[in-house]
């Protein structure tokens, strides 16, 4: 006589490859305090380059060859309630899924995303409608803003630290 075989039914786990990821934070795409990073205006690769400081109350642009010896562009208030808030305008909502949106910023793409630099494989693209910083904003995990306009003007990373 044989015996019975039980049969186990495994599931997959597995997540539609479309489905989103709400592992997102904000806070890790905002960029570490304490960090620079060197911008080029987007096609002008000889241009004068501007270095952003971010700290955890403040941002500072300036522009020149070296930070020390750079001229002061402009000093903004950071606040990170509810999203990343830079001279009272919002850089990124809270929510950092495609679609999301907060005020006067939506997230417009999720993914990869090139720059003069090079392809950062995990980036949060913004529009941001008013103020300052209208236009198109990208934030790379553990980095911060590698496209970022500014007064109209697109600058996009050359470097950071």
């Amino acid at each position: 006589m044989k015996a019975p075989v039980a049969g186990l039914l495994l599931g997959c786990a597995c997540g539609d490859p479309g489905a989103a990821d709400h592992s997102r934070v904000e806070g890790d795409y905002r960029g570490p305090a304490g960090s620079r990073i060197e911008f080029i205006p987007l096609g002008e690769p000889e241009a004068t380059p501007r270095m952003l400081q971010m700290e955890a109350e403040s941002w500072e642009l300036r522009q020149g060859q070296r930070w020390r010896e750079a001229d002061t562009l402009a000093l903004w208030a950071v606040s990170r309630e509810d999203g990343l808030w830079v001279d009272e305008g919002q850089l990124l909502p809270a929510n950092l899924e495609l679609g999301a949106a907060g005020r006067g910023v939506s997230v417009v793409d999720v993914g990869e995303r090139e720059t003069w630099y090079g392809v950062f494989p995990e980036v949060v693209t913004v529009e941001i409608e008013g103020g300052r910083f209208a236009g198109e904003a990208a934030f790379a995990l553990n980095v911060g803003p590698i496209i970022l306009t500014v007064d109209g003007a697109v600058l996009e990373l050359a470097g950071y630290e």
